[in-house]
């Protein structure tokens, strides 16, 4: 079963991962969301401090980068919990084969201006930000940051949190993640890998077993079902900060790239039903202004296809035009070049959203009442 579901994809199966991302998440030659787990075990016989983690317990780590439909495209599993902030994706496998340019990703394609937009993964700020890896702009609160930034951390954040949900909905199956594993290093090891496979393999059948995650249901976010079964576990814990934050002039060049691109009427989104979801960012918004719909955890949206669906989808009314948290409904966006000129209105009104309350207050009626009438030819209301 290894070799079929957790083999390492080959040129042609990262160019489907990359267009699925694209399609379902609106992020461009994106090969991956990665992200990193400790693993509770039990204190190994005469390995002193190697396995203690700066959780202050024993562990080993599962790395692993998701695709958009929550399977693992590969992991790494085994690496001591103690190792130092940077050492768990530099000394892996996966970190070495990203370095090196060994994992044969889909060829760096071109926008409209001439910028490169390379074969990416993306993470969330606890990893480096590499030519190949992007992570988001950094910021203690999203006012700080310009908004081409804000809407690029929105559209990098939408993307990351499939890894979340594909890690959520792995240890919600498998029971033995909930507790400490009470065995050696080696049978630990084997008993991750061994559940790695048979979550690709159920996963890839559609056999969920009832367990599901993040999506977006007329209008309202809701939490996967996972959430809810791992969210007093132990088993499990994130991984800390992944080395420093110096990085070379061509990452910043490639995510400044990526961050254009969503800001141009070249932008893929705009051919699509786009489900504006900003509970991902709940905790950057300050006390009293939360999001409406928004659950107490993260979440992220699923987009409809059929015209059923689409007639679901729920304009943007005048009268909420200081009401920014009601105006987190899906815009259907017909096909058009007229109608992807105006996908900066868009962002625009998404970014206003995600601003801080004097921000918004500072925002006059004219402007929204503009960026609305723009907005208003790109909306079904059937």
């Amino acid at each position: 079963m290894e070799m079929e579901y957790l083999q390492e994809p080959k040129a042609e199966d990262w160019i489907h991962i990359a267009e699925k991302f694209e399609t379902r998440w609106n992020f461009p030659n994106c090969c991956g969301s990665i992200d990193g787990k400790h693993i509770r075990i039990k204190a190994p016989s005469n390995s002193g401090s190697v396995f203690y983690n700066y959780k202050s317990f024993f562990s080993i780590v599962l790395l692993a980068i998701a695709t958009a439909d929550y399977k693992f495209a590969l992991v790494d599993i085994g690496s001591p919990g103690s190792m130092s902030d940077g050492g768990i994706l530099r000394r892996s496998a996966i970190g070495a084969k990203m370095e090196n340019g060994e994992l044969d990703l889909p060829q760096t394609r071109h926008s409209a201006s001439g910028a490169l937009i390379p074969p990416v993964f993306i993470g969330d700020d606890a990893f480096p930000l590499k030519p190949y890896l992007l992570k988001p702009y950094a910021g203690r609160s999203t006012n700080e940051l310009q908004l081409p930034d804000q809407i690029f951390n929105y559209r990098l954040s939408r993307a990351r949190m499939v890894v979340e949900n594909t890690f959520g909905i792995f240890s919600a199956r498998w029971r033995i993640f909930e507790v400490p594993i009470d065995a050696d290093h080696d049978t630990v090891m084997l008993i991750t890998k061994t559940c790695v496979i048979l979550h690709n393999f159920l996963t890839q059948r559609g056999d969920l077993n009832g367990i599901t995650a993040d999506r977006e249901e007329n209008g309202t976010l809701i939490p996967g079902s996972w959430r809810a079964v791992v969210a007093n576990d132990i088993g499990m814990a994130n991984i800390p900060h992944q080395g420093s934050n110096n990085a070379a002039q061509e990452a910043f060049k490639i995510r400044s790239n990526f961050r254009d691109y969503f800001m141009s009427p070249e932008d893929a989104s705009k051919k699509k039903i786009l489900c504006l979801d900003t509970s991902d960012l709940t905790s950057s918004l300050p006390p009293g202004m939360p999001l409406a719909h928004s659950p107490k955890s993260s979440a992220s949206t699923l987009e409809y296809s059929t015209p059923s669906e689409k007639r679901k989808a729920e304009a943007i009314s005048p009268n909420h035009s200081l009401q920014y948290p009601t105006i987190l409904h899906k815009i259907h966006r017909q096909d058009t070049q007229a109608h992807m000129e105006s996908t900066t209105d868009f962002d625009r009104l998404a970014a206003l959203i995600l601003s801080t309350k004097s921000e918004i207050l500072t925002a006059t009626k004219t402007e929204i009442k503009a960026i609305e009438s723009n907005l208003a030819t790109l909306i079904d209301v059937k």
